[in-house]
């Protein structure tokens, strides 16, 4: 986690019932490469994904940047179309270099991290948070998270490549 963001009370395009997208929403995540190869035993990377505002600022943009590929950014206005560009990436890679196409089995929201109840009740426990119209809380605020829980789940390290093969 780099970022939590802020939460937009402005333009409801960046909320919705049961999800807060915060601008400035900022996580890493590893996953599958889709420049390295999976014939030598499958590469991942890390993937920066950020949340960000478009250029009327009116509506959420979801990037999503891979580390052994920094200078193509993924840019969809929905959740599940960056999503779906990665793991659209990463089978085209695999399948032209005879690998096993991955399956769309992890969900977007959960890739971004938005999913983790830690994130869903540090959002919610931001004063801004209530002041969406459209969002229902998850959680009951007046019970309070332990400091030491919060920091220990959001600062673990990404762990480092395992196999040689991998830039």
């Amino acid at each position: 986690m780099e970022s939590f963001g802020s939460i937009d009370t402005e333009h409801p395009a960046f909320h919705e019932r049961q999800r807060i997208y915060p601008p400035g929403y900022t996580v890493q995540r590893r996953y599958w490469s889709w420049t390295q190869s999976p014939t030598s035993g499958g590469c991942r990377c890390n993937y920066k994904l950020y949340i960000t505002a478009d250029s009327t600022g009116d509506y959420p943009l979801f990037c999503v940047q891979s580390e052994d590929d920094p200078d193509y950014v993924i840019t969809s206005n929905t959740l599940e179309g960056a999503w779906n560009t990665v793991i659209k990436k990463v089978n085209e890679s695999r399948s032209a270099r005879q690998g096993t196409p991955i399956h769309k089995n992890l969900k977007a929201d959960f890739f971004f991290g938005l999913y983790y109840p830690i994130v869903i009740r540090t959002l919610e426990c931001h004063p801004r948070a209530r002041l969406l119209k459209k969002y229902r809380f998850q959680y009951d605020l007046k019970i309070r998270l332990p400091t030491k829980l919060v920091i220990s789940t959001l600062c673990t390290p990404l762990p480092q490549q395992q196999n040689p093969n991998c830039h």
